[in-house]
């Protein structure tokens, strides 16, 4: 081999080398920003889906509030006793040997 041809070797081994680092700078960009889009994505749908479980909880808590507050205008000695009835249970649930 010539020096001449040598150096059309390497120099095509370099520029070879070159266009391969830059494929995979490439792909790994692509890859980054596909993930990091992903993410976001995940986090946006988690907001969403946090904050209709609240809205949720926060309408049931009101309609059981207000289904409370009937119950004990109609009929006091009946919500007494549900309540007596629920404090029990709960200090049964709450004391309980096993």
């Amino acid at each position: 081999m010539t020096e001449g041809t040598m150096s059309n070797v390497a120099d095509a081994a370099q520029e070879c080398a070159t266009t391969g680092a830059t494929a995979i700078a490439d792909a790994t960009r692509d890859t980054l920003n596909h993930g990091v889009a992903r993410a976001r994505d995940l986090a946006v749908s988690a907001g969403d889906w946090t904050a209709d479980a609240a809205d949720a909880i926060s309408a049931n808590s009101v309609r059981g509030y207000h289904a409370a507050k009937d119950i004990v205008r109609a009929q006091p000695l009946l919500a007494i006793g549900v309540a007596l009835a629920a404090g029990l249970a709960l200090a049964a649930l709450l004391y309980r040997r096993e």
